[in-house]
């Protein structure tokens, strides 16, 4: 009973979550580039867009994703909303200006979507 009120908690704090401020929204782009040593990596770019920009809201948990911390975490897919999206907008224009670049690397044993939300932060600012 504690799980399934939980996976209810988490649910409703999921829907329609934003983050107030910032003069941008949030664009978001996936990359896959090949490495020096030969494997592929998948880089996300989190950037300012224009404030009108708009685009497909980014699911907050790809379907692999998904079934990882459900295989590996354990985690319940009940506790990982399919349809659950971010701020970000996939494919918005990138916002006129100059902006500092940041790198993010979310280190061994986690994954870049933890810091979601501080990601998309710096880019709204």
């Amino acid at each position: 009973m504690r799980l399934r009120n939980a996976v209810r908690a988490a649910r409703t704090a999921l829907r329609g979550q934003k983050t107030a401020g910032g003069a941008f929204r949030v664009g978001r782009r996936g990359l896959d580039v090949d490495l020096p040593d030969g494997p592929r990596a998948h880089v996300e770019l989190v950037y300012p867009a224009p404030a009108d920009a708009r685009g497909e809201p980014a699911l907050l948990f790809s379907e692999p994703l998904r079934q990882a911390m459900h295989t590996h975490m354990r985690v319940p897919l009940a506790a990982l909303p399919a349809r659950a999206t971010t701020d970000g907008l996939r494919g918005a224009p990138v916002a006129d200006g100059r902006f500092p670049v940041l790198l993010f690397m979310h280190g061994f044993g986690s994954f870049a979507l933890q810091n979601r939300r501080q990601l998309e932060d710096l880019a709204r600012h």
